[in-house]
């Protein structure tokens, strides 16, 4: 596990967590055209998109889809289990 992966972790759990509140806030989110639940998705991107440049100078290493793939599921997980427990 490279030393950025729990930083993306970490940040989709949090980000995870507040979607999960916003939504539970505004029910009408959730039949938006991207659902809530894949929100993470995108903020993986723009992580990725704000690391990207630190990482082709080789001051940060570089993430793998893994890694990617456990903050996206990560994030889905946190904010499906926030609208379970504080629905709306």
């Amino acid at each position: 596990m490279t030393r950025l992966a729990p930083v993306l972790i970490g940040a989709l759990g949090i980000f995870g967590l507040g979607v999960g509140l916003l939504v539970g806030r505004m029910p009408e989110l959730e039949t938006f055209f991207f659902p809530p639940i894949m929100w993470p998705l995108g903020a993986a991107l723009v992580f990725d998109l704000m690391t990207r440049p630190a990482v082709a100078a080789g001051r940060l290493p570089d993430l793998t889809m893994t890694e990617r793939a456990i903050g996206v599921v990560v994030g889905g997980v946190v904010y499906q289990l926030v609208r379970w427990y504080l629905p709306g």
